[in-house]
């Protein structure tokens, strides 16, 4: 098994995989917000992280969705 990639089996594998992804995106676009925000010495809090990573979540799947590229299965 050493030259095979590991593939989600089944649909919900897929649903996690992605899920994983799109909150690790919204990890790093938070993280650079933060930066960004402790530059101009405004401060950053908990709330900040948590509401921008949904917010990034929330709009790559809202994208995503309307891009047409959603499986009907």
């Amino acid at each position: 098994m050493a030259g095979q990639r590991w593939r989600p089996a089944d649909a919900e594998g897929r649903l996690v995989s992605g899920i994983v992804l799109l909150v690790l995106i919204g990890l790093g676009v938070a993280w650079v917000v933060t930066r960004g925000r402790q530059k101009m010495k405004l401060p950053v809090t908990g709330r900040h992280w948590l509401w921008i990573v949904i917010a990034v979540v929330v709009v790559l799947a809202i994208a995503y969705g309307a891009s047409g590229h959603v499986s009907q299965h």
